[in-house]
This record gives structure tokens, sequence and C-alpha cells, in this order.
């Protein structure tokens, strides 16, 4: 309990991270914003606590100040796709689509098979008007989860705008009748 007094630092770090979990499920954004800090400020290298806080400023649209967030936890947990993923959101969220592309792109060489990654790093690429690779993102993204739906419409639009309207038709259909194979190459 955070009021009872006599806890130590590790253990009170704990209590305000999970109490702002809570309150973030909430979406009670503000005072999980001061729980975190507050954890944070018992444990300067607490992953979990500095990450939480970012997703958090990501939620509430402070896309500025959750980067230097993400940057620590990579800083402190090289390995952390995560933490480069969710960086990689807070700069597309800025308009930093070559930042963005970066870190979605580090994320994706720790962890290659995660559908977002590969959505999200297209749909960059597609606001670069870099279409190519835009689709071949979203078809990545298609071979880890066929029914994914922001990259079946990234595909789409990609593939009207390069002029196959054919292609560009839905794709929507039932699980057991949409397969990796069935993207066209």
């Amino acid at each position: 309990m955070i009021l009872a007094g006599g806890e130590n630092p590790g253990d009170l770090a704990v209590a305000y991270h999970n109490r702002a979990n809570a309150s973030r499920a909430k979406q009670l954004y503000d005072l999980a914003l001061q729980d975190y800090a507050e954890a944070i400020k018992l444990n300067a290298t607490f992953v979990d606590a500095i990450g939480d806080r970012g997703i958090t400023l990501l939620v509430v649209g402070r896309f500025a100040e959750a980067i230097p967030d993400f940057t620590q936890v990579v800083d402190l947990d090289p390995k952390s796709a995560y933490a480069l993923y969710d960086r990689g959101l807070a700069y597309e969220g800025l308009g930093l689509e070559d930042l963005a592309i970066d870190d979605f792109s580090a994320a994706i060489e720790r962890e290659p098979r995660d559908a977002h990654r590969f959505e999200r790093r297209g749909t960059a690429y597609f606001r670069k008007h870099e279409y190519d690779k835009a689709l071949a993102d979203y078809e990545q993204a298609l071979l880890f989860d066929p029914q994914y739906a922001p990259a079946l419409y990234g595909r789409g639009i990609v593939k009207r705008i390069k002029g196959d309207a054919a292609g560009a038709a839905p794709t929507w259909r039932a699980r057991n009748t949409f397969s990796p194979t069935s993207i066209e190459r």
C-alpha cells in the first residue's frame, strides 16, 4: 500500500506503477502519469514504468513527450522491439516519417514476425508516396495475419493508386478461405 509508509523504494515504485496501470485502464490518464512519474522518481531505471508512461503519453497525443521515455527504454534495454515500435508511433504522430521508418525497421529486425510493425512501416512509406515499399510491407503484414484490416485497407489503396482496380477490390474473406498464398505478387 502506498500510504502505509515504511516501504522500501523498490516496492513503493512497483506500487505506484501498479496504481498507474489501474488508472490508465480507467482512462484516468493524468493520475496515471503522476504515478508513473513517482515510480520513476523512486527507481530511475524502472523500464516498465518508463515505457508505460510513454505509452500513456501516446494515448493522450503528447507524442514529443513520449519520445524521451522510449529512448530511455531503448538505452536501458537495447533489444526492446516494443520501445522502438512505440517510439516510431510517436515520430509518426509528429509527422516525422523517416524517423518512424527507422524505428519500425529496427523493431522488425529484433522481432520480424509482427503484422503491426510491417503495417505501420507500410503506412509511413505510403505517406512518403513510396508505394512499392508500402505495398511490400502491407503484404508482409498479411502473411502474418491474413485478416489484419489496416493492412488489407492499405494494400487496397496502394493498388488503386497504382491503377490495379481489380487488385484493390476488398479482400474481406472468411479466415478459412483466405490464405497467405492468395496474396498477389
